[in-house]
């Protein structure tokens, strides 16, 4: 299991930029970490509704890559980021 912590993800999701290699790689990086699914996904809302506007929708870019490739990988994310995904829609209209 590799180390994980709210911070440092906060920190990564700040400094994340709209670029496909960024996104797949912090993607990667939470694949790594799926035990820690339910933090990484509370960590992910709150940056939601901290961040501007145009930052938002590389955050969902994000989050669109993890659940396209947990259906691959049958990670818990799916079922996680339903209702958080509904939540977050207001944040981005």
């Amino acid at each position: 299991m590799r180390e994980y912590s709210d911070s440092e993800f906060e920190k990564k999701l700040m400094l994340l930029k709209n670029t496909h290699g960024l996104i797949k790689s912090l993607s990667a990086w939470c694949f790594e970490r799926h035990e820690h699914y339910k933090s990484i996904i509370s960590v992910w809302f709150n940056a939601i509704k901290k961040a501007r506007i145009e930052k938002r929708l590389t955050l969902f870019y994000l989050a669109n890559d993890v659940i396209h490739n947990s259906k691959k990988s049958n990670y818990k994310f799916i079922d996680g980021w339903a209702t958080t995904i509904q939540k977050s829609i207001p944040y981005v209209r």
